[in-house]
């Protein structure tokens, strides 16, 4: 194989535009030890086609100008580790056409082909439309109802929504491209289908269809809750579809080629459902327990596979290796499986990136050892927080388990956050077995004691960011809902939280 150089340019087919597309590499830094991942620079070309690319079609090629909605004049030029996946194929090396450093930066390599589809999807809008969404922070703010709107606003939630007489009032924001709503109308759909600029749909629980049919809208991302749906038609150009809720009737999904070119996101387990049979790539968040045979039986043509546990057990590995396309696996927080089931080489043979994040210990050394021949232009293997069956036993249920191994904070301090978390979940269980306000006045002082103990850890240490601040949140939010489920005294005591806290 050959090792990626600085002018490389490589081909792939890419399941976002279900063509080939091409990028070229402007820089390459091997890595400098075990740790390092190395760096590269890459380009996306301003090329597609039905055939790979060819040598004799090199001089004419072009970086790819982005333009589309926030980018202004942009290439699509991204900063990555050292890694070409090797079903990329090498077509030839001439000057690279960009000699700066990309702004952007992905760690999980090139697009193949995203930002080229979104922006011809861009050229296509009329130009009118185009130029009302550069001018919408100019214009004046719209009255919807009671309720005063930016013309700049881009996304509606379904509260909002309910304000609009008509959908057609929509129109009188040229940027908004997000839609939330509980009732999913005829006349909205209609709206959405004549609306090239609404690219992404939340349908919450209680729409009251059996049947929706987006086919005719050019939505990128469908999140939706099921409920009583017994068919789902989606356009040819949706990205991404996320389920939530719990299959009731006999539901069927339809999707141009089977769902190739589209990712489904689901929570704690894959529902039942007809369709989707080319599938090309599965997210499952949260997962408690999980048998990978039905998923390999189900979805034999995935080229990606993320797994998230909470945590949770895995069992079944051994069937992975009937999605013989399998690209990308990436898996954090489960347990359980048997590591000398962890398929080789040989067995996913097209299998280019690995990334697994607390785990079981002992897996670490069979996955290494099995892909150890792999060169690493070509193979990313990233294993991180291999666990021992002592932490798996003290962590199972402490939501702030993933501060493990964060830098700006220690083992003591882990060890401190843990031990609150359990004492304040421990006392609350304890106060609600009280008589009703002796159990509200408990509760009160333990979310106070809580928040004020967060407060002074982020003073001393500054550690609390954005991230870390819903963290706390949600950690808290999870100890109350384990001792009561009034959602009026939650609410109460979640708003204790948001007075008290200073980060």
């Amino acid at each position: 194989m050959k090792v990626p150089e600085a002018g490389d340019v490589y081909c792939v087919y890419s399941r976002h535009l279900r063509m080939y597309t091409a990028c070229q590499i402007t820089l390459w830094e091997p890595p400098k030890s075990k740790r390092d991942k190395g760096t590269a620079w890459v380009v996306g070309l301003d090329w597609a086609g039905e055939r790979p690319l060819t040598p004799d079609e090199m001089p004419g090629l072009k970086p790819l100008l982005l333009n589309h909605h926030h980018y202004s004049d942009d290439y699509d030029a991204l900063n990555i580790h050292a890694y070409i996946p090797s079903h990329y194929q090498y077509i030839g090396t001439m000057e690279p056409l960009l000699t700066g450093a990309p702004r952007a930066y992905s760690f999980g390599g090139w697009n193949e082909g995203l930002q080229y589809k979104l922006q011809k999807r861009w050229d296509r809008l009329p130009l009118a439309l185009r130029q009302s969404y550069r001018q919408a922070n100019t214009l004046p703010s719209v009255q919807i109802g009671d309720v005063n709107m930016s013309a700049n606003t881009q996304r509606v939630s379904a509260e909002v929504l309910r304000q609009f007489a008509d959908p057609s009032e929509l129109s009188r924001f040229p940027r908004l491209t997000d839609l939330q709503t509980d009732s999913l109308t005829d006349s909205l759909l209609e709206y959405i289908a004549g609306s090239s600029m609404i690219s992404a749909l939340l349908v919450e629980s209680g729409h009251g269809k059996r049947r929706i049919d987006v086919s005719g809208t050019s939505l990128l991302s469908l999140r939706i809750h099921v409920d009583d749906a017994e068919e789902i038609v989606l356009n040819p150009g949706l990205r991404e579809l996320t389920l939530v809720g719990s299959v009731s009737s006999p539901l069927r999904i339809d999707a141009e080629g089977g769902g190739e070119s589209l990712r489904l996101n689901v929570t704690g387990h894959v529902p039942h459902f007809a369709g989707l049979e080319r599938l090309g790539a599965l997210s499952i968040w949260d997962v408690t327990e999980l048998d990978l045979a039905q998923i390999a039986s189900r979805f034999g043509a995935l080229k990606e596979l993320t797994l998230r546990g909470k945590p949770g057990l895995l069992t079944g590995l051994r069937h992975l290796r009937r999605c013989s396309g399998l690209q990308r696996l990436n898996v954090s927080d489960l347990f359980g499986f048997d590591v000398a089931d962890f398929p080789g080489p040989e067995e996913l043979p097209q299998l280019t990136w690995i990334s697994m994040d607390s785990f079981p210990g002992e897996a670490a050394k069979v996955i290494k050892d099995k892909y150890k021949q792999e060169p690493y232009y070509h193979f990313y293997l990233d294993l991180t927080k291999p666990r021992k069956p002592e932490w798996l036993a003290e962590n199972v249920d402490n939501p702030f388990r993933d501060w493990d191994g964060r830098e700006d904070i220690s083992e003591a301090q882990l060890k401190k956050v843990s031990d609150l978390y359990k004492k304040t979940r421990r006392a609350m269980i304890a106060a609600v077995r009280q008589s009703g306000e002796a159990a509200e006045a408990d509760l009160k002082s333990l979310v106070i004691e809580y928040t004020e103990f967060f407060n002074r850890f982020d003073e001393r240490t500054g550690f609390i960011e954005t991230v870390e601040r819903e963290e706390v949140f949600e950690a808290l939010e999870q100890a109350i809902r384990v001792a009561t489920d009034r959602e009026e005294l939650i609410g109460m005591l979640l708003d204790v939280f948001d007075e008290t806290r200073d980060f």
